[in-house]
């Protein structure tokens, strides 16, 4: 049986550790990313910021957790993964 990853084109982003992201191809850059950086960003600066939903600003960042390019730090702050 093939990885589910392996059945989509995509491109690999190396995170530190060894550990690589996976970025399926024609996935348009999420605009959360153009707001944070190396300094912890809490989460309602986030929403604030970006000028979304909450709960739509919680969902992107779940799914760029997933993808190792976002880290959540204690008190709910997110930080680039890379």
């Amino acid at each position: 049986m093939k990885s589910v990853l392996a059945t989509r084109s995509g491109r690999y982003i190396q995170q530190p550790g060894g550990y690589k992201a996976f970025v399926p191809k024609g996935l348009p850059p999420d605009p959360l990313l153009a707001f944070l950086g190396s300094e912890p960003l809490r989460l309602d600066e986030l929403v604030q910021a970006a000028k979304l939903p909450a709960a739509e600003v919680m969902s992107r960042l779940t799914i760029l957790e997933l993808q190792r390019l976002v880290r959540e730090l204690p008190g709910k702050c997110y930080v680039l993964a890379f």
